[in-house]
């Protein structure tokens, strides 16, 4: 029922004049977290716990743990979508699952938003099957040899899909896609900065994918884009700790 009331309410949302845009995009940031619930027999059974030393058993366990993970509109404070899994389950196919609300959006042309945890080829082909755009902090052993031969900190490269990565495959539309045609072209975009983290300076390579031009979103519009995601940060903390 909360899931058909949230889609209820996103559907007429976008259907009306107030919706807001980025240089004409809607902004939607993927994002998972862990909710602790209530014990009980069912909540258990359904979501599972956090299974350690200590927790071996339903018996021994303080609390049920959610898989969560929210589809965030963060330039207009919307949720389009949330679901609840398994604490098992992963966060890329949570995240596929909840692309099915694209719909929703009636059409308005959108900039998918994720961490360094939603690397996967998979979800950058059905992202594009639905004409969305993407950018998604990258990990440095993700396409490592590509990054490996990068000669700027901004380039496109061809990524084929070979036929034993092929069979690893878990869903319909890439299988299809890559069958046809074994590439998928990607823009990386690599920044060096320092932070600091506990008082101390560190020096960090950042790496960002995505399927933006450099004619539309350049080096410095790509960073600046993703810094906007951290919006399902500050969602997750009213969610969490302040309602």
């Amino acid at each position: 029922m909360f899931k058909l009331l949230i889609h209820r309410l996103t559907r007429c949302f976008y259907q009306s004049d107030l919706v807001k845009t980025y240089k004409g995009y809607l902004l939607l940031a993927e994002d998972g977290t862990t909710l602790k619930l209530y014990k009980t027999k069912e909540s258990l059974q359904r979501y599972g716990w956090v299974f350690n030393q200590y927790t071996p058993n339903e018996e021994r366990a303080k609390k049920a743990t959610s898989r969560s993970a929210a589809f965030y509109d963060v330039t207009n404070g919307l949720i389009v979508d949330f679901t609840m899994k398994r604490f098992k389950d992963s966060e890329i196919p949570i995240a596929i699952e909840q692309l099915e609300s694209v719909p929703l959006l009636q059409g308005h042309p959108a900039i998918y938003l994720a961490n360094r945890y939603y690397n996967s080829v998979e979800l950058f082909s059905i992202l594009e099957s639905y004409g969305l755009k993407y950018c998604v902090r990258g990990k440095s052993n993700f396409f490592k040899h590509y990054l490996e031969k990068m000669k700027t900190n901004d380039e496109w490269i061809r990524v084929k899909i070979d036929r034993a990565w092929q069979r690893r495959l878990k869903y319909k539309q890439p299988r299809e896609r890559f069958s046809k045609d074994p590439y998928i072209n990607i823009r990386i975009i690599k920044h060096h900065c320092d932070i600091y983290r506990n008082g101390k300076k560190e020096s960090v390579n950042l790496i960002y994918f995505t399927n933006f031009g450099r004619e539309e979103f350049d080096s410095k519009d790509i960073m600046h884009l993703y810094s906007k995601r951290w919006n399902i940060e500050t969602g997750y903390k009213t969610l969490k700790t302040d309602l």
